[in-house]
Order: structure tokens, then C-alpha cells, then sequence
């Protein structure tokens, strides 16, 4: 999971949000509630315009971890 998941990061960071996207929704299936991986999912299909994509993986993000605030604000974008 977290080998996946630092990849997705690494490719986030390089703005490759294909691979990002591929690499996070490897780490979802081993680990599917996390939080972290659902939030920087969003972040990935937002920057590819899938939109409500994203919203809806935020808002799975903020049921995973109702206390994370950037996930919160993340759906109140999303849903804008």
C-alpha cells in the first residue's frame, strides 16, 4: 500500500495526474479507506477535468475521515 501510494505521490508532485491517478487507485484496493490515497485521488482526476469524479472521491474521502479538513474544503470546491 504505501509503496503505491508514494508513487501516486511522486507523480502528483510531477503533475503526471494519469499515472497519479493509476498508481492511487492501485493503493485504494489494497487499502480502501484511506483517507489520504481517496483525498489525493480527487486531486488527480480534478486536474484532469473529471470533476465529479472527484467530488464524489472526496466526499469518500471525508466519510473515511470526517475530521480532515482538507478534504472538507476539497468538497466544498469540488461542489462549487
Amino acid at each position: 500500500f504505501h509503496a503505491l501510494s508514494g508513487c501516486g505521490s511522486c507523480y502528483l508532485e510531477l503533475k503526471d495526474f494519469p499515472q497519479a491517478e493509476h498508481f492511487y487507485r492501485q493503493a485504494l484496493a489494497v487499502e480502501p479507506n484511506s483517507a489520504a490515497s481517496l483525498n489525493n485521488l480527487g486531486v488527480a482526476l480534478e486536474n484532469q477535468g473529471k470533476v465529479k469524479d472527484a467530488a464524489l472521491v472526496y466526499k469518500a474521502a471525508l466519510l473515511a475521515d470526517p475530521t480532515s479538513k482538507v478534504a472538507r474544503d476539497n468538497t466544498k470546491i469540488a461542489v462549487e
